[in-house]
């Protein structure tokens, strides 16, 4: 399988780009215009033609495996943001996320502007594994400057080189040997070989609140779930539900189990999460609990936190806004939200890691027992009886770290006292080899063993994004429990077991639609 990603880099210019995967010569074709990031701000004709997308269009879109043909014509997937590097306003981009086995790729870019053109540049990166082969690759990059030409043909072998070497192929690290590199005047550029020690993966990082999201069919794998109401969700709503935090007493765990003894420590641990009531909580009435876990270097309220950052890149969890309207809206029925942190506080204000990822299990079962006995869920006491009893009723979700913690320690461990699963932005390892092994050694077996012992599972709800840094791990383990559903009753696609592929990235913009699905999904 191969991925193909086309930056342009550009000052404020107009850019067509037709971005085409073809298994046979006989392919359609879209041309796709999008202008400066002015413009797409003002232009009705654009963001008419982004809303006028179908979700079924765009999920044809993202994967079409099957037909053996993959034609980008999503213009929701073309996004202007700041640009990487100097001397460039905004970077046109767009990708080409899941291509058939032994597929020719082309690519085309055609640039024109009415001014000078300060910076031109353009970056293309492949991504491979096994399964894939590249049997032709061409590309063709023309601007058109008054009656200045310039033509810069990308050739083969040069491209080639970048998928050897793993690195994007530009003008400033593409070997001179190639020669392919020329100005207006016939003459080589001065090309200087530099080893590109950027990242592989640059994430788009400013999307719009309503961006076009497809719910993408993905191994034959296809939700429902629609978000059209998302924006709007995120606002404030006249009924409210209410936050508050609760301390609870656990152990350094990570540590504790390190030494052969998960309470070695005389003094616990004391730590606070916070939970969020639904509007009109009655503790005589009993409510489901979803237990949400943040990412990496966060905190245990950031999902509630409800705020954007003065550049509005990333943003942060709008749980309590989106849970409001659902639930005021009859979307979904009224549950309880708890949010712990991986992090205590430490001396100065720093933060210690009190539950690495696969011990966290541990720490739940202290959580659990503290909020379980305060607030009225299906939980007639906080035994271990009675939490298994009532584990139909106990949700457990995470985005990128905290899903890494949701398959080590929910699924592997708390599969007794929890049967709704969530995953956001994270398979069980950021390496895709590790992941596969530990979805195979570990999670498929966990599964099963629970299975046994009547432990069903009645949501494994993955989601990701086409654009986030953690979909290739994420993805090989879904491959894997489609392959394991296949043949075993504990997990049945479209059932119990579901992968929503957004057009969104490793930030909150993305999260907040997840949980936003998720909160529809569950408890049903």
């Amino acid at each position: 399988m191969m991925k193909t990603r086309l930056l342009v880099l550009t000052s404020a210019v107009a850019v067509t780009a037709m971005i085409i995967g073809c298994s046979d010569p006989a392919v359609e074709s879209e041309n796709i215009q999008i202008t400066d990031n002015a413009s797409v701000a003002e232009s009705d004709d654009l963001e008419k033609s982004t809303s006028d997308i179908s979700e079924e269009s765009a999920a044809d879109t993202i994967s079409q495996e099957n037909s053996g043909v993959t034609v980008v014509t999503d213009i929701s997937q073309l996004s202007a943001q700041p640009a990487y590097g100097a001397n460039t306003d905004y970077a046109y981009w767009t990708t080409i996320p899941y291509m058939v086995e032994d597929a020719q790729i082309q690519f085309t870019a055609t640039v024109s502007a009415d001014e000078a053109l300060e910076a031109f540049e353009v970056q293309c990166q492949f991504f491979e594994d096994q399964l894939a082969t590249v049997e032709y690759v061409e590309g063709t990059l023309t601007t058109t400057q008054d009656n200045t030409g310039f033509m810069t043909d990308i050739a083969p072998d040069v491209v080639q080189y970048a998928i050897d070497q793993d690195i994007w192929l530009t003008t400033d690290n593409c070997p001179a040997e190639y020669g392919v590199f020329s100005d207006p005047g016939d003459e080589p550029a001065p090309v200087n070989y530099v080893e590109d020690t950027r990242p592989l993966y640059i994430q788009a990082g400013v999307y719009e609140e309503d961006f076009e999201r497809s719910n993408a069919s993905l191994n034959g794998l296809a939700t429902s779930i629609k978000d059209e109401n998302l924006a709007q969700y995120k606002q404030p709503c006249e009924i409210k539900g209410t936050v508050e935090s609760v301390e609870y007493d656990t152990y350094y765990y990570a540590k504790d189990l390190a030494d052969g003894d998960a309470q070695s420590h005389a003094t616990p641990i004391t730590k606070t999460a916070y939970v969020y009531l639904p509007a009109g909580y009655d503790n005589t009435k009993q409510y489901n609990i979803l237990y949400l876990l943040h990412g990496g270097g966060d905190y245990a309220g950031k999902w509630f936190s409800q705020q954007d950052t003065a550049d509005g890149e990333l943003g942060t969890g709008y749980a309590v806004n989106i849970l409001d309207n659902l639930f005021a809206n009859g979307a979904a029925e009224p549950f309880i939200v708890v949010t712990p942190g991986l992090y205590n506080d430490g001396e100065e204000g720093t933060q210690e890691l009190t539950g690495f990822t696969e011990t966290y299990g541990y720490e739940l079962r202290d959580l659990i027992t503290v909020v379980e006995q305060k607030y009225s869920t299906y939980a007639e006491d906080v035994t271990e009886e009675a939490l298994i009893a009532s584990r139909d009723h106990r949700g457990f979700a995470g985005l990128s770290m905290g899903s890494i913690t949701t398959w080590h320690s929910a699924i592997v461990n708390c599969l007794d006292i929890v049967s709704w699963f969530g995953n956001m932005s994270g398979g069980p390892s950021a390496d895709q080899k590790e992941a596969e092994d530990y979805t195979s050694n570990v999670i498929i077996p966990a599964i099963e063993e629970g299975a046994a012992k009547g432990y069903n599972i009645n949501m494994l709800l993955s989601m990701n994004g086409v654009h986030d840094i953690a979909l290739e791990p994420h993805v090989a383990t879904h491959k894997l429990l489609v392959k394991f559903a296949e043949n075993n009753d504990a997990l049945k696609v479209g059932e119990n077991y579901d992968f929503i592929a957004s057009d969104g990235a490793h930030t909150f913009e993305a999260w907040n639609l997840y949980l936003y699905d998720m909160a529809q999904v569950f408890f049903k």
